[in-house]
């Protein structure tokens, strides 16, 4: 997944993982944007089984996000497995983990803005 995430120059659409195309308004090119660096809870669920490319702990408590404002909606796993409710503002970091067979893998993580930075 790309952790970049994409906008409608013509509708302001926002998408994660990016688009190459804009589903509401059907504008054929999308460009490339800054992922917002807050946003708000909207569900959790707990991940306990997963396919070889997830890299994260399990199980893992995982998060269906807004970014800000009208931004694009996605899910990432969240920093700590703390107890977070519906409509909690969250903050975005990234976050690098190593790979077993080598390598390393970068993705998007959410923990509560509080502690946020």
């Amino acid at each position: 997944m790309s952790m970049i995430p994409s906008e409608c120059p013509k509708c302001g659409r926002r998408y994660l993982p990016a688009r190459r195309f804009c589903v509401s308004c059907s504008l054929v090119e999308t460009r490339p944007t800054a992922l917002r660096p807050t946003g708000t809870l909207l569900n959790t669920s707990m991940l306990h089984r997963a396919g070889k490319d997830i890299v994260t702990p399990l199980p893992s408590l995982i998060a269906m996000v807004r970014e800000s404002g009208d931004g694009a909606t996605f899910w990432a796993p969240v920093e700590g497995n703390l107890p977070l409710a519906p409509g909690a503002p969250v903050g975005f970091h990234t976050r690098t983990w190593a790979l077993p067979e080598g390598g390393e893998f970068e993705a998007i993580v959410v923990r509560p803005r509080e502690i946020a930075q």
